[in-house]
């Protein structure tokens, strides 16, 4: 009988751990990447791709809040197109963007090579460069709220103390292009130091060979700059003004802390139009309200507001008949009385509006009147 040696013979192996088997499904490239990608991509359909469809769905429908939805196309578009305060935001947006961009792309080059050059204290300048980024939008608005309001205006006294205005100097926040001004002022103020720290970090990256090279080949200060500096600096300038723009026209702190879209519209953006439009009126898409508020609770509201402008007849001493529009509409439903929400800021529509969201037994329609009530008073 043979010999058999002991590393020949065949000994059982177990099942391999599950942790065996993880490592080595991870070794594998084709189970690795999508690993690593599903967290990032769960995120973006999680915070970008679902609001940004929800978004759609709502500027199609006439989505309420507290209300079932119904498509309705373009109509929201058409009708936004044909508002006064749409088209006047409009223009705001393209021009607040604009002349923001342009003075923070200037003055961000400018700022930036000033900080290339060897200054005392420089680390310690290049810190406090970044304050205005750094600081709470907020709380860095509430002070210029502040410098700029007509009664403690710090730049008018400054301006009127130097001879530049005229006591008592102009009304920053109350007037229409010095309050685009001042909003503009502010964002330049806070966006400079990202253009500035960003376009260090491109200069700091070009090789000063270059600039050597064209000393030595008796290039001045300007030549360089524009033919070494400025071209080299392109892809980054293309790149911040691009994520500038997207955040200047979106902004929303600046003007709503400073003049909340005022004065008559002249600084109302994008922004802050939807939060009128969304939020304090409770419209998720701009469309007409629903028929459901129906006339027998403009009877209710001005019966128990009989001491305010609300329960005032109008002048053809009658109600109008509303005409058919939409599919939702009713020719045979009357419309509410011209006057039957007050127009003008007084104390008791605020307390007549409390007084029916706490009353039990309004209807929901009386509700929803009580809170537009509450909304023009609040404005």
């Amino acid at each position: 009988m043979a010999a058999v040696r002991a590393d020949e013979i065949p000994v059982p192996r177990g099942r391999p751990r599950l942790t065996g088997r993880v490592r080595g499904w991870l070794d594998r490239e084709s189970i690795l990447g999508p690993v690593f990608v599903t967290p990032a991509l769960l995120l973006l359909l999680l915070l970008v791709a679902y609001p940004f469809v929800m978004a759609v769905y709502f500027s199609l429908s006439n989505a309420f809040i507290g209300r079932p939805s119904q498509f309705i196309g373009i109509k929201n578009f058409v009708r936004l197109w044909e508002s006064d305060a749409f088209r006047q935001t409009f223009q705001n947006a393209f021009v607040f963007t604009g002349i923001a961009v342009a003075f923070k792309v200037v003055l961000g080059i400018a700022l930036a090579l000033l900080l290339n050059e060897q200054l005392w204290f420089k680390r310690l300048i290049r810190g406090a460069v970044l304050l205005p980024w750094v600081i709470p939008t907020a709380l860095s608005t509430l002070g210029w709220w502040w410098m700029f309001n007509s009664l403690y205006s710090v730049v008018n006294w400054t301006g009127i103390a130097l001879g530049l205005m005229d006591p008592p100097g102009p009304n920053w926040l109350g007037q229409r292009y010095y309050a685009m001004a001042a909003v503009i002022t502010v964002n330049v103020w806070r966006g400079l130091p990202f253009f500035a720290i960003t376009i260090l970090a491109a200069l700091v990256a070009i090789p000063k060979e270059l600039y050597e090279a064209a000393e030595a080949d008796g290039a001045g200060a300007n030549a360089r700059f524009w033919h070494i500096t400025l071209p080299l600096l392109k892809p980054v300038l293309a790149v911040v003004v691009l994520f500038s723009t997207i955040f200047t026209f979106s902004d929303f702190n600046i003007v709503y802390i400073l003049t909340h879209g005022g004065p008559s519209n002249s600084t109302r953006l994008f922004a802050t139009l939807s939060r009128m439009v969304g939020i304090d009126t409770g419209a998720s898409a701009r469309a007409r309200r629903s028929r459901s508020t129906s006339s027998r609770s403009w009877p209710s509201w001005s019966g128990r507001s009989s001491g305010s402008c609300a329960s005032r007849p109008t002048d053809t001493g009658g109600e109008a008949t509303s005409a058919p529009e939409g599919d939702d509409a009713s020719p045979s439903r009357p419309l509410p009385p011209v006057r039957a929400l007050p127009l003008l800021p007084h104390d008791a529509h605020l307390a007549e509006a409390s007084l029916l969201l706490l009353d039990d037994d309004a209807s929901l329609s009386v509700r929803e009147d009580a809170i537009a009530i509450a909304v023009l008073t609040r404005r």
